[in-house]
């Protein structure tokens, strides 16, 4: 019985060991792709940022409103949308970027720029308006 277990520990050993050592990649692989997965990173960091600070304006935006959103004035409805479709995008590029490969993230990055230059540029807007 004890031949039996020691004898199947060292087959899952074995298994363990091959599977290692067939997934091991070279340092400049993983340097490159440290890279890009750092731009990554830092890329899904801002758009949760300009993602939180949408929230925000939306959130006090509403609070402004009220509970009766037809008391709204028309400026105020016509941010209110803006404000949700912004959050919609971010929320969709966010699971883009944190999803991308190395391959399509030249694209998605400038993507990315795009809806979160668009969206501080929206929330902008609200400042100067006071």
């Amino acid at each position: 019985m004890n031949k039996m277990i020691l004898a199947a520990c060292a087959a899952f050993l074995a298994v363990g060991t091959t599977s290692i050592a067939q997934t091991t990649t070279t340092p400049q692989a993983i340097e490159q792709k440290g890279g890009v997965q750092e731009e990554i990173r830092a890329t899904s960091g801002q758009l949760k940022e300009t993602y939180g600070a949408v929230s925000q304006q939306l959130a006090l935006l509403k609070k402004e409103i009220g509970p009766d959103a037809s008391a709204a004035t028309a400026a105020q409805s016509e941010r209110l949308q803006s404000l949700k479709t912004s959050l919609s995008q971010l929320e969709g590029m966010l699971t883009t970027v944190n999803t991308a490969n190395e391959a399509q993230w030249p694209e998605i990055k400038g993507k990315a720029e795009m809806v979160r230059t668009a969206a501080t540029k929206l929330i902008g807007e609200k400042k100067t308006s006071k």
